[in-house]
């Protein structure tokens, strides 16, 4: 597992995109209660998991009542806390490492095809404030860091060059 788990009060939220012990189907998006938990975590502490979704890379965020994530294929998806149900999905691209990061309310984002987005997530989905390509189309550069926000700006980092957004 290449990304990081997750701590929102006494859950944790898992993910991974590799092969489950328990199904055939790739990839694992889950929640463990910790309450009154020490030592080895029993696999019954599991509340939920949701199979098919590959996140890889990326870590996962918390926003509201929602668990987000970015799949290996640049898909990123909404997960209710509760349940684990998926809420939804929308495609950014073809590939995916560096992990999302919120601020103010948006996601940022970057993927392996140069693409950089700000987005507000919705209850139905997430809305495109800004999409930009960094590099060319013929050559983009490939953004496998995640985003940090500091200071009023945002720090984006390509394969080639670093970029502040804001004053």
């Amino acid at each position: 597992i290449l990304n990081s788990a997750l701590l929102g009060g006494q859950t944790l939220y898992i993910t991974h995109g590799e092969e489950n012990m328990d199904t055939t189907v790739m990839g694992m998006v889950g929640a463990v209660d910790l309450t009154g938990k020490t030592g080895e975590i029993p696999l019954s502490a599991l509340r939920w998991n949701t199979h098919g979704f590959l996140p890889t890379f990326a870590s996962p965020l918390l926003n509201g009542n929602t668990l987000i994530s970015v799949d290996n294929g640049a898909i990123i998806g909404a997960f209710d806390l509760e349940t684990g149900k998926e809420l939804w999905t929308r495609s950014l691209g073809t590939l995916q490492k560096g992990s999302p990061t919120m601020a103010d309310g948006k996601i940022y984002v970057g993927t392996e095809n140069g693409k950089f987005y700000i987005l507000r997530p919705t209850a139905t989905g997430v809305d495109v404030l800004d999409e930009d390509l960094l590099g060319t189309a013929a050559e983009p550069e490939p953004i496998v860091a995640t985003p940090v926000v500091a200071n009023g700006r945002v720090y984006v980092t390509s394969m080639e060059k670093l970029y502040a957004i804001g004053p």
